[in-house]
């Protein structure tokens, strides 16, 4: 028995939400590369809602058009829930480390052509779905195959993220509880329940509780280097009264105000990226770099000992030198650098600002023993 309009209704209210949530740009990014996949999801989404209800009204109906329309549209509904899974690890990872491995891209390939071989076996033996002479869909044996395939790389991504949190101790946020119960609903109900289709309407709901989630972060995200903000740093105090010493490195650019002097504040905006993008390589993979205040910057990560400081220290010196070498820009890029180790146990970040602070300018001292100070 099929509910019509109960699919009508749900599939026509998913799409309104997801063409508020296009409308709006909610689903951009910082990220390209985020952005585009959740892109994905949603033109997949909103196409599926439209092709939902119309293969219902199609299926039963007699002639050539709607046989193929009936075929066409429930195989695009099968196929597109096998995308699902894929997409959504390729979205998590991406989202908490930065990047996608060759490695994850090749599995995730993996449901996708098998999804294929399957359809192609499905047109000569239907063990997915059918379509018969009276033009009615009727499911196959193996009519679970592709959302169990979607389930199981829903699982995978929740995977990646607890193991990310527990290793690293990553400050990434990503609603996985947020997408995957709508999502784990709808699949369930439609498999236990012939007739209902809820698939892509709890896909939607999932989707659009996600983009607004991950909209939050963007409270502590710094607009011009994409990097974390001072407020994060609340978040930052919280997070490692949990989990032991830390190294906190606080960084000063040497003459950033001559910088925006002679070559204007596009170059100076310019020059805080590329140090943010400095600071965003050499930051170990539990650490994060944040912008405070004007030019300057902070870099956080877990340490057993000081030397681990020091060695992040070398670290972004070199890169300074390097960039400085290549000649990209007529003036030379440098920063003052205090840094220490620390436990939230022991103090209160206050104090501990206080003392990188002190640290930060000893060096900021040292470096105009040698160079000329202007406009400091």
């Amino acid at each position: 028995m099929l509910y019509l309009s109960e699919i009508y209704i749900a599939d026509v209210l998913a799409l309104l939400l997801l063409i508020g949530i296009v409308s709006s740009g909610a689903w951009k990014s910082s990220d390209q590369y985020e952005s585009r996949l959740l892109l994905y999801l949603i033109v997949i989404a909103c196409i599926s809602c439209v092709l939902d209800p119309l293969s219902s009204y199609a299926n039963g109906r007699p002639g050539g058009q709607w046989f193929c329309f009936v075929y066409l549209s429930n195989f695009w509904l099968y196929a597109t829930n096998l995308l699902m899974g894929p997409v959504w690890v390729l979205l998590i990872n991406h989202h908490m480390n930065g990047r996608n491995p060759k490695w994850l891209s090749l599995v995730v390939m993996i449901p996708i052509m098998l999804g294929v071989v399957i359809s192609i076996i499905n047109v000569f033996n239907p063990i997915i779905f059918m379509v018969d002479s009276m033009n009615m869909y009727h499911r196959g044996p193996l009519f679970w195959l592709y959302n169990a395939i979607s389930v199981i790389y829903i699982i995978l991504g929740i995977i990646l993220y607890v193991i990310r949190r527990l290793l690293y101790g990553s400050m990434r946020f990503f609603p996985v509880s947020q997408f995957f119960i709508p999502v784990l609903f709808g699949l369930t109900v439609q498999a236990m329940e012939y007739g209902i289709s809820v698939i892509w309407p709890s896909c939607s709901i999932g989707m659009a509780v996600m983009i607004i989630s991950l909209q939050n972060e963007k409270v502590y995200l710094d607009q011009l280097t994409g990097l974390y903000n001072r407020t994060f740093l609340d978040k930052i105090e919280r997070d490692r009264m949990r989990r032991g010493r830390f190294v906190m490195m606080m960084l000063d650019m040497n003459e950033f105000k001559e910088i925006n002097d002679r070559y204007g504040h596009t170059e100076g905006d310019h020059a805080l990226i590329i140090v943010g993008r400095i600071l965003q390589s050499v930051s170990p993979s539990d650490g994060f770099a944040i912008r405070y205040a004007g030019d300057e910057f902070f870099v956080i990560f877990g340490a057993k000992s000081s030397e681990d400081g020091e060695m992040i220290k070398q670290k972004i010196e070199e890169k300074f030198e390097e960039y400085n070498q290549d000649g990209y820009r007529s003036y030379r890029l440098s920063a003052s650098i205090g840094y220490g180790l620390y436990d939230l146990a022991d103090t209160t970040m206050d104090t501990i600002l206080k003392d990188i602070d002190k640290r930060m300018y000893e060096q900021k001292e040292i470096y105009y023993k040698t160079h000329e100070r202007r406009h400091e």
